[in-house]
């Protein structure tokens, strides 16, 4: 060997990250907020961010936590009689918090992302609570009081 090569630094100067290739994701308060109206649409804004940095497995896991969350947390209020007042709503965001303390922490443990905005995200959400109010509403299984103060003018 010559001289030449035991010169040579072992280790190589790092890159400059110029930003190149990385993923926006959903921030944790975004999954926390909106976890406040179900914990499957925290769920899903949190599926998107693993899916999209290619933690495909994690991302399937978190979707059926966010599921299993909803019907245990439904169960739950029902036999408690919880589900009044603002108790739904922080049921609800205590399932968010579960997700971003248990995944979001394990697989994003610095706050170094680009936060993705949220609002195609709350479109979504808004078209699908509409979709569900219209089809009980024509259906006639919302509550006898909401559809009688629905018609009253």
């Amino acid at each position: 060997m010559t001289e030449e090569h035991y010169n040579e630094p072992d280790i190589q100067p790092e890159e400059e990250d110029n930003g190149e290739g990385a993923v926006e994701i959903y921030s944790k308060w975004a999954i926390r907020g909106f976890s406040i109206l179900s914990p499957i649409f925290g769920g899903a804004l949190l599926f998107i961010n693993l899916k999209n940095v290619g933690y495909k497995k994690a991302a399937y896991n978190a979707l059926l936590a966010s599921i299993g969350y909803f019907f245990l947390s439904a169960i739950v209020a029902s036999l408690f009689r919880l589900n009044v007042g603002f108790l739904p709503l922080l049921i609800n965001y205590l399932g968010g918090v579960f997700l971003t303390e248990v995944f979001f922490k394990k697989h994003f443990p610095d706050d170094d992302y680009y936060p993705r905005p949220i609002w195609s995200a709350l479109a979504i959400v808004i078209a699908i609570q509409f979709g569900i109010f219209f089809a009980l509403y024509y259906s006639g299984l919302l509550p006898a009081e909401v559809m009688k103060a629905l018609k009253q003018k």
